[in-house]
């Protein structure tokens, strides 16, 4: 069994979940953190067709060498 990962999303502008900050998504891969994305937020978790709402994802590593790290959190998803 894979150990469980943090996955951070970040929001940009207009179009996305929020405007600006980030969420943390607890999962074992990006895709199963994409899922609890769509479960979580439902028809908001899609910009476009295919595209969902927002900007970039990071593993707990990558986003804690960004500035996003001391932006706001605007919640957590187990």
């Amino acid at each position: 069994m894979a150990k469980t990962n943090s996955y951070y999303f970040t929001f940009g502008t207009d179009g996305q979940v929020y405007r600006g900050g980030y969420i943390q998504i607890k999962a074992d891969s990006v895709k199963e953190a994409q899922e609890k994305f769509i479960k979580r937020y439902g028809d908001r978790a899609w910009k476009y067709k295919g595209i969902l709402a927002y900007a970039f994802h990071y593993t707990k590593e990558e986003f804690m060498k960004t500035s996003m790290q001391y932006g706001v959190c605007h919640g957590v998803i187990e």
